[in-house]
């Protein structure tokens, strides 16, 4: 029980330093380095696999599960020759297989099934960022159940632990610290001013946009401003040019929420004291 608790307890302090190096550098750059990711999930899959040979519990079931987490990452963190949609579906398949052998499991396999789960929003946009959900798969695979390390303030049983698993905890409670964090910074920029969109945006001059951490959240349509939805990347530039083209000084933005900073400080807060989902 000891080493099982010495191996948690490393790779959860190694993971939240490597998060904590990865969120400075979101908040400086808005860019992150792939290679936060690749530690995080290699010394996650590590460190359960000696857990699980410490326990006597390690065999095909877990080796495959194993082999399923490493495809999974290879496929959205490496470039590789063999297409990622291709790799997804082999790591898929391999976690699917412990659950149909006799006595097998899927709890080796949730791991794959949250980083599916994270894609699938980064494709339809609901996770916005990249870096932000090879994070949250990575937190899937390196701690994929809730250690025994923290103070059990928030605590649930074995059916609500394994629907919200830590990776899911620590989004939504990164998504309810973005949008208070958000809405705060917005407000006091604009002086606590009462108008529409006071508490998600704020007026900045058109030249500044392009040098600074937002997107605009207006553009000119038949010759009018108004508002839009975010931009894709690199459209900044187009809706500023617009903006200049009438003579406009001044556009509405929203700032860019460095999101993985949010994300490392749910997981510490996750980590120490169980997931605040539960009490839902």
């Amino acid at each position: 029980m000891y080493i099982q608790l010495l191996i948690q307890s490393f790779v959860a302090a190694s993971v939240c330093l490597a998060m904590l190096f990865a969120a400075y550098s979101d908040m400086r750059t808005r860019e992150i380095s792939d290679l936060y990711w690749k530690f995080i999930g290699a010394i996650g899959v590590a460190g359960w696999v000696l857990i699980a040979l410490s326990e006597g519990t390690f065999g095909i079931p877990a080796g495959l599960a194993a082999i399923a987490q490493i495809l999974f990452l290879v496929s959205v963190l490496c470039e590789t020759r063999i297409d990622g949609t291709v790799l997804e579906i082999a790591s898929v398949i391999l976690a699917l297989i412990p659950a149909a052998l006799p006595g097998g499991t899927v709890e080796y396999s949730v791991p794959v099934f949250f980083c599916v789960l994270f894609h699938v929003l980064y494709s339809i946009g609901i996770v916005r960022g990249g870096a932000d959900a090879k994070a949250l798969m990575a937190i899937s695979i390196a701690i994929p159940v809730y250690p025994e390390l923290g103070f059990g303030v928030f605590s649930g049983n074995g059916v609500l632990e394994s629907l919200m698993v830590p990776s899911f905890s620590v989004l939504f409670l990164a998504s309810v610290l973005s949008v208070a964090g958000c809405a705060v910074y917005c407000t006091v920029r604009n002086h606590g001013a009462s108008v529409p969109g006071f508490y998600c945006g704020y007026m900045m001059p058109v030249a500044d946009v392009c040098s600074s951490f937002v997107w605009p959240a207006e553009d000119i349509v038949d010759g009018k401003r108004c508002r839009c939805s975010i931009p894709e990347e690199g459209k900044n530039v187009e809706i500023c040019d617009r903006f200049r083209s009438l003579g406009l000084s001044e556009i509405y933005v929203t700032p860019m929420v460095p999101f993985v900073v949010p994300i490392a400080f749910s997981l510490i807060f996750v980590l120490l004291f169980g997931s605040p989902m539960f009490i839902l």
